[in-house]
């Protein structure tokens, strides 16, 4: 089954492209004034953050589109009028939204390329390894590659390290090549969906395995405090679900999600009951409990089905609820026994079923470490943790990403420069009501810097860890 990314990594993309005025003229501001048009309509329909950005951030759209009109006109150039654009964007409080200008098309590589690059594999998604630079600090050559561990002493505790490097495989092409060569497919093959759809269960399969593998060797070396370093990590899959449940025996509370509507979300909560209705046909003894749910997913699609009026929303004049209820940041259900995770319909209702994960694989204090580029699925690791108290969270503070792009979100082409205007669809509530899009702060401060170095932020680390050392050591604290 495909998997639906419901977060996305916070890599935003460069202009690279500058075109001429058209006939040696001066640069005609017209068209971009068309596309600023487009995207606030985009804007105001699709956003799912815009009610929570008028609300809390006291955002004006009205302002915000007439700053931005005065930008472009004013504009000498097309560089001009993107920086113009790409202002409005960072305008809002979800780093989701954002704009993909078009790049020059590549000239054609001879043959043709394989099926890992095709598939976004890309070792350029991974975080450094941050926690693992500390001084003192003994790595293990008995973990699996894509999950670097060590483990360091401080006081009378030893600490085992780990870095999540980026919450799906996608990061890491040898898993992908791995797979090829377990399923038999030439790397130059075409891959059609199901193709696609086998690699990936394939690779997160392993992914998940190799994690509990890891997790395990910092028990065998004797780590008595887990730390969870997914600083820089950007985001990822679904799968930060699993692993979250993997370094805690703490039941796990999911975040909110809620749901911007319209004809998206409704044509997902359509696909949802009609696979529901057919995996009841197909489990009879599972059969009210399937069907319950579908009606409860069935009465969310007819929300859907009426959205809200978004410029009234920017107004402040709207009488209705801009988003609604999409159950949990686990699917439908808060939780699922693992007897229920293996039945065939469990990642319908609970999406940590997809993957084939172990609860409580770590037992002891967890300390996760983040700092400013920390975003999306990883800020929802973070999130989740500390509102449960499971972890105690140590760094700076995250980007402010929150919820991303569910089966692929909805982008919106812009018809002149034909830049793709992207935008969360979706939003993450924490236990407390807030918006995931403010942020992880953590509960132990470090005063790390965007232009600090990493060693400089290790040594930092390190001071703080030592200096804290029992106050990690002991677990997590009532907040």
């Amino acid at each position: 089954m495909k998997r639906h990314l419901s977060v996305a990594l916070l890599i935003l993309p460069v202009a690279l492209t500058r075109p001429c005025p058209a006939n040696g003229q001066g640069f005609d501001p017209s068209p971009w004034l068309g596309d600023l048009s487009a995207a606030r309509q985009a804007i105001t329909t699709k956003y799912a953050g815009l009610a929570w950005d008028v609300d809390q951030r006291d955002l004006s759209l009205d302002d915000e589109y007439r700053r931005v009109r005065e930008r472009v006109s004013a504009a000498q150039d097309a560089d001009d009028a993107r920086h113009a654009f790409d202002a409005f964007a960072q305008a809002f409080g979800d780093r989701h939204v954002h704009f993909e200008w078009p790049r020059p098309r590549p000239e054609q590589a001879r043959g043709p390329r394989s099926v890992c690059p095709r598939l976004g594999y890309d070792t350029r998604m991974q975080a450094s390894p941050l926690a693992l630079r500390m001084s003192g600090v003994e790595s293990l050559s008995t973990s699996p590659k894509e999950f670097a561990t060590g483990t360091l002493k401080i006081a009378k505790y030893r600490f085992g390290i780990i870095k999540i490097a980026l919450f799906s495989p996608q990061g890491f092409p040898a898993i992908c090549e791995d797979a090829l060569a377990a399923l038999q497919i030439r790397a130059d093959a075409g891959c059609d969906q199901r193709c696609e759809d086998t690699i990936e269960h394939w690779a997160y399969e392993r992914y998940t395995k190799d994690f509990e593998t890891a997790l395990r060797s910092l028990k065998t070396a004797g780590a008595e405090v887990l730390l969870v370093d997914i600083a820089g990590n950007g985001g990822g899959s679904e799968w930060v679900e699993a692993a979250a449940r993997m370094v805690t025996t703490t039941p796990l509370k999911p975040l909110r999600t809620r749901f911007v509507k319209g004809e998206h979300w409704r044509k997902r909560f359509e696909l949802k009951v009609q696979a529901l209705t057919e995996a009841a046909r197909a489990a009879p003894s599972d059969r009210e409990l399937l069907l319950r749910v579908a009606e409860q997913v069935r009465a969310r699609q007819r929300e859907a089905a009426a959205p809200c009026d978004g410029e009234a929303i920017a107004k402040r004049e709207a009488t209705c609820e801009w988003t609604g209820d999409a159950f949990f940041s686990t699917g439908i259900l808060e939780t699922l026994s693992p007897a229920a995770r293996s039945k065939n319909w469990a990642p319908l209702v609970f999406t940590p079923a997809q993957y084939p994960y172990a609860d409580g694989v770590w037992s002891g204090p967890v300390v996760v470490l983040v700092d400013g580029g920390t975003g999306s699925a990883a800020e929802q690791f973070a999130a989740e943790l500390q509102d449960n108290h499971a972890a105690t969270i140590i760094g700076s503070p995250t980007v402010g990403a929150g919820c991303g792009y569910t089966d692929g979100g909805t982008p919106t082409t812009l018809p002149n420069s034909h830049a793709v205007l992207r935008v969360s669809d979706c939003v993450r509530m924490r236990l407390d009501g807030t918006s995931l899009v403010n942020g992880v702060q953590p509960d132990i401060l470090i005063g790390f810097r965007d232009r600090d170095p990493e060693r400089m932020r290790a040594r930092m680390l390190l001071e703080t860890m030592t200096a804290k050392s029992f106050q990690l050591a002991s677990g997590v604290k009532p907040r």
